[in-house]
């Protein structure tokens, strides 16, 4: 399963009758253990996950503020104040959505630059 390239050895009896059966333990160190990584890997590299999270969250906020979001002239106003005191953490919800577009651009420019 592993091609044989493997160099993890069990070192008991029952971790080497488990890697006969299912090379679980050695999928696992292979994966996790000796995964080669570049040598230049730094935290400038989190911000593609970073951006990912930050776009899941955009999304989920914004799905969630157009329910309760009229887009009536007339209403617009007032919907805006519903979310702000009457919805259960509307408030929480309206400035995650703000602040995040913010934060999702900032977080954009840092990982254009990681180059």
């Amino acid at each position: 399963m592993s091609g044989g390239h493997s160099t993890y050895t069990p070192k008991t009896g029952i971790e080497k009758w488990v890697d006969e059966r299912l090379p679980l333990p050695r999928l696992v160190y292979d994966s996790f253990v000796a995964y080669p990584t570049p040598r230049n890997l730094n935290y400038m590299y989190t911000f593609g996950g970073i951006l990912s999270f930050m776009l899941i969250a955009q999304i989920l906020t914004g799905v969630v503020l157009a329910m309760h979001y009229a887009a009536d002239t007339a209403l617009a106003f007032n919907s805006v104040e519903k979310i702000m005191r009457d919805v259960n953490s509307g408030w929480l919800l309206r400035y995650m959505h703000a602040n995040g577009a913010s934060f999702f651009f900032i977080a954009v420019y840092l990982h254009i630059a990681r180059g």
